[in-house]
């Protein structure tokens, strides 16, 4: 990097005997000249991190003993050229960063020395070509945000020597391939932001280095293989916004090395394992928007690591664990939209690492939309934990859910931040009735075109026998 401007001189092309060409990180501009396709020996050419635009000139594919082609973040456009194809030498092509449009050309298939691939970032589209699964030597290979279609060729199974593959932020679709499950090299599997479907393949456990799998927003359906508790080195698994469904393997708390576990917006249901809390790296638990029930393990107390709990809308039931003031780590803690009930535990003031409602990164602890006890006293200046809920979650206890008995002679019922007001006239009930109200954070219907103004709630008015007044 020597903030070098202008364009590249066609005059470079003189220089047949280079061997080496390294321009990269400068603010150079134009397109590349055509006549760098004299220089037939060079090895190395890196002209990344510029500002260059235009096409590819084809006489490039004349650098026949070319090992290193790094022409990446760029403004680049057209298509690549079939032409590399020809560089049977090469062992780096980086393209990514560009706006290159096509097809991947069948033809890089033929680069037999290629450890490296990158094209991600760019506009390209088709499928991806099967040849590209002849690249035995390939290390690396990113073709993620790009607009590519189809199916992942089971034929990526034959780069045995693959560290990373990269597909995320594409369009195709299908399953994915059991057959990389043969990747046993593989440490990075980013398949995310595309339309996958069908489930999650159980020989993707056999990959025994691996250290991160993302398969996030797609159409991923079926269970959560137990086979993936034998990835003993993985750090970071995302699965979220899928389709999934069962119960959450109790065998995910064999991954000793794991800092992030996110399953939200699933359809997963059955209770926590209590197994989660052997995760003693973890930093990040993502559960919420599921349809998870039970009580909340005390084990995830165990969590020494975890900056972030967040378990809201689910269906959760039973007291806060006090255990969870063990989190002392915790900037996030979400159990908000659950049926939780009794006391806020005490022990919850010591998380004085949660972020405030005023910091720009987002309110630290959400209790709201429960069935959490609300003291009588609430919120007194003498109590610990009142001063810490009225700092951290200042609307908590105008959140949660009551009851209120009312017999014949009617009355009135309002909720308690007091924005709902309900009377019900004398007469119209026969005995003792209970009034169950439960606040909503949105309605549990379409509004259709009524704006909603954040006053949803269900209510369910239950006879001495706890048995629903349905007329």
């Amino acid at each position: 990097s020597n903030q070098l401007s202008g364009s590249i001189p066609a005059e470079l092309g003189n220089l047949t005997n280079l061997t080496n060409l390294e321009l990269f990180s400068n603010q150079l501009d134009g397109s590349i000249p055509a006549e760098l396709g004299n220089l037939i020996h060079l090895s190395y050419l890196s002209l990344s991190r510029n500002q260059l635009s235009g096409v590819l000139p084809s006489q490039l594919g004349n650098l026949t003993n070319i090992e290193t082609l790094r022409l990446n973040f760029n403004q680049l456009s057209g298509n690549i050229l079939p032409e590399f194809g020809d560089l049977h030498n090469l062992q780096d092509l980086s393209l990514s960063g560009n706006q290159f449009t096509g097809n991947i050309p069948s033809e890089l298939g033929g680069l037999s020395h290629l450890m490296i691939l990158y094209l991600d970032s760019n506009q390209l589209s088709g499928s991806i070509p099967p040849e590209l699964g002849n690249l035995t030597n390939l290390r690396y290979l990113g073709l993620s945000s790009n607009q590519l279609s189809g199916s992942i060729p089971s034929e990526l199974s034959n780069l045995i020597y693959l560290d990373h593959l990269g597909l995320s932020s594409n369009q195709l679709t299908g399953n994915i391939p059991s057959e990389l499950g043969k990747l046993t090299n593989l440490r990075f599997l980013f398949l995310s932001s595309n339309q996958l479907s069908g489930g999650i393949p159980s020989e993707l456990g056999n990959l025994s280095d691996l250290e991160e799998l993302d398969l996030s927003v797609n159409q991923i359906s079926s269970n959560i293989p137990p086979e993936l508790s034998h990835l003993s080195h993985l750090r970071l698994l995302h699965l979220y916004s899928n389709q999934l469904s069962g119960s959450i393997p109790p065998e995910l708390g064999d991954l000793s090395a794991l800092e992030q576990l996110w399953l939200p917006w699933n359809s997963l249901s059955g209770s926590i394992p209590p197994e989660i809390g052997n995760l003693s790296n973890l930093e990040s638990l993502s559960l919420f928007f599921n349809e998870l029930s039970g009580e909340i393990p005390p084990e995830l107390g165990n969590l020494s690591h975890l900056t972030s709990l967040a378990l809201d809308d689910n269906q959760l039931t039973g007291h806060i664990p006090d255990q969870l003031g063990n989190l002392t780590e915790l900037s996030w803690l979400n159990l908000a939209s659950n049926h939780l009930d009794g006391e806020v535990p005490a022990s919850l003031a010591n998380l004085v690492n949660l972020v405030a409602p005023d910091d720009y990164r987002g309110q630290g602890l959400t209790l709201d939309y429960n069935g959490l006890t609300v003291p009588a006293d609430y919120p007194n200046a003498a109590n610990p934990l009142h001063t810490f809920l009225s700092q951290k979650n200042p609307d908590w206890h105008l959140r949660q859910a009551f009851e209120v008995p009312l017999g014949p002679e009617g009355g009135d019922l309002t909720s308690l931040d007091e924005k709902i007001e309900i009377n019900v006239p004398s007469s119209t009930l026969d005995a003792e009735s209970t009034f169950n109200f439960t606040p909503q954070a949105t309605p549990s219907h379409s509004t259709g075109e009524f704006q909603f103004l954040k006053n949803s709630f269900h209510m369910i008015i239950l006879d001495g026998e706890s048995n629903p007044i349905t007329t």
